[in-house]
């Protein structure tokens, strides 16, 4: 019996990095509708709205298995750290400083967190 084939791919088999990467899209997306309301909330009318897709991206990253948190952990622990630490502080500064300014500093606290592990736990 002959394998089907994935459209664009050579192989027909998505490896635990792939379905990492696939599984991150749902919190990263919950995430930037987060940070596009809460640009758009000037007078307070998407509060509700917002509060909603933060929970939604923090409880979407919990390693638990059956969620994307668990994908991503098993997956690759390095993309793991970058997207939790990238969530919740675009989460946390979001509500501190504001939307625009929460996604330039999470992208740089992501950043710091994944050479902060990569320090302890890959080449040392």
């Amino acid at each position: 019996m002959e394998k089907a084939t994935r459209l664009g791919k050579k192989f027909v088999d998505v490896t635990d990095y792939e379905e990492a990467k696939i599984a991150l899209a749902g919190p990263i997306a919950v995430t930037f509708l987060m940070l596009f309301f809460k640009l758009l909330n000037g007078s307070g009318t998407f509060d509700q709205l917002v509060t909603i897709y933060s929970w939604m991206a923090i409880f979407d990253l919990l390693p638990i298995p059956g969620l994307d948190g668990a994908k991503i952990f098993f997956g690759s622990v390095p993309l793991y750290v970058f997207s939790a630490s990238f969530v919740l502080s675009a989460v946390v500064l979001a509500y501190v400083l504001g939307a625009i300014p929460a996604l330039i500093f999470s992208v740089l606290a992501a950043l710091a967190f994944l050479a902060v592990y990569a320090y302890y736990f890959i080449y040392k």
